[in-house]
């Protein structure tokens, strides 16, 4: 069973610094998810200056993670990815340049059970917004738990449409102070 555990946090492609979360740096309302990851569903929203908003959205890729580690043919269960990452590859692609790294995460994004985005950013071009906001469409009514993390504290004043459909639609919102 650990054996299966390793493979899935392998396959979430979480970083080795979050891989051990701390019980104590995780806040009452996120435990509370985590204690019932499986009747969680829809978007899930940790925003503010604070620390331990990625801290937090591991934890709940975590107990999904373990959650599905008997299962045998969950492969793509978690995937912890950053918004910066996600737009950098596709910048490469609105070049022209092929990028078959992005054409493999998208599939991911759409089919995972459990996506963490972290670093969505408040300032983006209009680029990288149309696709963070392809990526909020295809998470909004899927089966399964998406968290988006952003160091934003107020969507009016942000330059993304994303964050204001993230803010209306998250079933959980916690701000990081």
């Amino acid at each position: 069973m650990q054996e299966r555990m390793e493979r899935l946090i392998e396959l979430s492609e979480l970083p080795d610094y979050l891989r051990k979360v701390d019980v104590a740096h995780v806040t009452p309302g996120v435990q509370n998810i985590c204690n019932n990851i499986f009747s969680a569903n829809g978007i899930i929203y940790l925003y503010g200056v604070g620390v331990g908003k990625s801290t937090n959205a591991a934890a709940l890729l975590m107990s999904y993670l373990y959650g599905y580690r008997d299962c045998a043919t969950a492969d793509n269960v978690g995937l912890y990815l950053s918004a910066y990452d996600l737009c950098f590859h596709n910048n490469n692609r609105m070049r022209n340049q092929p990028d078959p790294w992005l054409t493999e995460y998208m599939h991911r994004i759409k089919t995972c059970k459990c996506l963490v985005l972290d670093d969505v950013f408040a300032t983006t071009t209009q680029q990288d917004d149309n696709l963070l906001n392809t990526v909020f469409g295809w998470r909004q009514h899927c089966k399964g738990v998406t968290v988006f993390v952003s160091g934003a504290t107020n969507v009016f004043e942000s330059a993304s449409r994303l964050l204001l459909r993230i803010d209306r639609s998250a079933k959980y919102k916690e701000e990081f102070r």
